[in-house]
């Protein structure tokens, strides 16, 4: 963990959230990237594409093949800079940044587009091997550990650690609030930006829900357990969308909006992987909170 070396966020963008089967399900994940890309280039006229060294993408439901190859080359990129897609489940994206601001602060590249992008309506269905029917999911974990859902999971850490469905539904419903007020106010137009295409434009997130109340909430039934607390209404959908993190060296003549400055990462138990990003943030201020003083100038 080092600050030595920060290195520059020239633009950090998205796409409006799609659910599953929504108002992307007949777009591509490459359509997708594509249709962001060209939006963060024209608003950032310095940058050229020329200028990027590599594509370094996050991704769980690819359809085979390297998807951040097919998204650079869709999006114009030459096709001689290198691609590759990070698929570490819900820390994707995160790791892909990690390691674009890696190949940077290591001089193996200037310039990088990295990010995420992912179509849960264009996922490939996965048979069985021996049954040849349909699975929901790939084998998370091997014997002698339990291979539990996510929302299994989810059940057990709330069970664990004392979290009543109240507290679950009322943070789901603030959430909802906070993004409501965030879209009204216009508070996201510099961050998301919208799909636009022949004939339709989507700018605002399919899933966030400004009717939600506590009574609605309190209405649902567990969705993963029968006496569970997790419910369709305080868990998270299934989504579709691209996200865009343009990384530079902090050599090159571009306005930054911020600076990448450093990171960690842990690993735990299966079961308790919920815990992560907790027991993540307190190695990361453990290791670097006596520097972040030291480095407010650059922010």
């Amino acid at each position: 963990m080092s600050f030595k070396n920060p290195v520059g966020i020239i633009a950090a963008n998205r796409l409006p959230i799609g659910k599953i089967n929504g108002f992307y399900k007949k777009i591509s994940p490459e359509t997708l990237y594509q249709n962001l890309i060209k939006q963060q280039f024209n608003k950032n006229l310095l940058l050229k594409k020329a200028d990027i060294d590599y594509i370094i993408l996050g991704n769980v439901t690819n359809q085979g093949g390297n998807l951040a190859r097919r998204c650079a080359l869709k999006a114009g990129f030459s096709s001689q800079v290198p691609a590759f897609t990070i698929d570490q489940q819900c820390g994707s994206g995160l790791t892909a940044m990690i390691s674009s601001a890696n190949y940077i602060i290591s001089g193996e590249a200037s310039v990088i587009c990295t990010g995420g992008v992912e179509s849960t309506s264009q996922a490939n269905i996965v048979l069985d091997s021996e049954s040849y029917q349909p699975i929901n999911r790939f084998k998370m974990a091997p014997e002698p550990y339990e291979d539990f859902d996510m929302g299994t999971i989810a059940d057990m850490t709330a069970l664990k650690y004392n979290i009543p469905r109240s507290v679950q539904d009322l943070y789901a419903l603030n959430s909802h609030k906070k993004a409501t007020q965030a879209i009204e106010g216009k508070l996201l137009e510099n961050e998301v930006f919208p799909y636009q295409d022949e004939g339709f434009t989507i700018s605002s997130d399919q899933t966030v829900r400004p009717k939600s109340s506590m009574e609605a909430l309190s209405k649902l039934t567990p969705a993963f357990t029968t006496n569970g607390t997790a419910t369709a209404g305080n868990s998270c959908p299934i989504n579709d969308g691209a996200s865009s993190i343009i990384l530079s060296s902090t050599n090159n003549p571009f306005d930054f909006q911020g600076y990448y400055l450093g990171q960690t990462t842990i690993a735990l138990s299966p079961s308790d992987f919920l815990l992560g990003p907790i027991k993540a943030t307190e190695k990361l201020f453990a290791n670097c909170k006596s520097k972040l003083a030291s480095q407010a100038h650059l922010i």
